[in-house]
């Protein structure tokens, strides 16, 4: 379920605070591995569906 009630802001420094945990593990295998959590993480960010408001209420 996406995170509809937070604000970007938050959204985005979590992301961030996500990357640079990923790029701080020492252990090569472990933090490929948590790039690619990460990397997911974002794609599916990206899929969520965008709130599109009615051609009524665009200006």
């Amino acid at each position: 379920m996406p995170d509809v009630h937070r604000f970007p802001f938050d959204i985005a420094a979590s992301f961030d605070q996500q990357a640079k945990s990923a790029n701080q593990v020492a252990d090569p295998e472990q933090k490929k591995g948590a790039q690619q959590v990460y990397q997911q993480a974002m794609n599916d960010r990206g899929r969520f569906p965008r709130i599109q408001l009615s051609p009524c209420l665009r200006r």
